[in-house]
């Protein structure tokens, strides 16, 4: 049976929950062979609302299993990021606070918050979200084929009160909310920062993905 990642995340799910395959497949009120099927990766050809009750009945979050079920799904509010350790992944799920793009004031101070998921078998314990950006980063919105994009430029950017936040420990399957207070520049301009997860020894854990990151336009009166 194939057991990446979609397995490691369904086994990871019911043995949280203590549930059995049979039980899962049965609250998500389908056979165990689709329930087999889907945890093979053969089951591209299952309906939405399958892949969604499979989900459900395991607690994951739907959007998590579906991306995993459809490669060419995107969702633009899922990433599956490139893992350093065999069987660990994580999961952007949202912005709960200041999207992409958001207008702040010059010299304003605000709570950035992102939800991440724990999409693979490994647990987290003793990691953190490190700031990766230099003295001086910021970016410029431009179009590129098409599509309005941000650019990094040079200027005084967005000061995090902290190069370091601390993640709870997350267990295989759960999300958390993870904060960053940022007081913006005092001059107009579009700023990013960009934020990368590490383990205990400051290694990064996911070294190819750019990570997460705070995009704002900056304004003044």
């Amino acid at each position: 049976m194939k057991t990446y990642p979609i397995k490691w995340l369904i086994d990871a799910a019911c043995q949280r929950d203590a549930l059995t395959h049979a039980e899962a497949a049965s609250r998500a009120g389908v056979s165990r062979e689709t329930l087999y099927r889907i945890m093979r990766g053969d089951g591209n050809r299952a309906a939405v609302e399958t892949v969604c009750g499979i989900a459900r009945a395991a607690g994951i979050a739907p959007v998590v299993l579906l991306r995993l079920m459809y490669n060419d799904l995107d969702s633009g509010a899922l990433t599956l990021l490139p893992m350093r350790e065999d069987g660990d992944h994580v999961s952007f799920l949202a912005d709960v606070t200041i999207t992409d793009g958001s207008i702040v004031m010059a010299g304003q101070k605000f709570v950035k918050t992102w939800v991440i998921q724990n999409t693979g078998a490994v647990n987290w314990v003793h990691r953190k979200l490190k700031c990766f950006d230099s003295g001086l980063v910021t970016a410029k919105w431009v179009m590129r084929s098409g599509k309005r994009v941000l650019e990094e430029d040079i200027s005084p950017g967005l000061k995090p009160s902290k190069k370091a936040i601390a993640i709870p420990e997350i267990a295989s399957g759960e999300s958390a909310k993870i904060s960053v207070m940022f007081k913006a520049p005092l001059l107009p301009c579009d700023a990013i920062s960009r934020w990368k997860m590490v383990d205990e020894n400051n290694v990064l854990c996911f070294p190819e993905h750019a990570g997460l990151w705070c995009a704002v336009s900056v304004v003044s009166i």
